[in-house]
């Protein structure tokens, strides 16, 4: 991850309230890539 937990929290609680039991969801997943353009480009 670019940012850590902590301070993603941190950052979220800023801009808004976070109770307990909000959920933050952070992006992808492990083992998931980038999209490959040029296989589904049209020409």
């Amino acid at each position: 991850m670019i940012f850590s937990v902590h301070f993603i929290i941190f950052y979220l609680s800023q801009f808004m309230t976070l109770e307990e039991g909000d959920m933050v969801l952070t992006g992808t997943p492990p083992g998931e890539g980038l999209l490959e353009t040029e296989r589904y480009s049209r020409t």
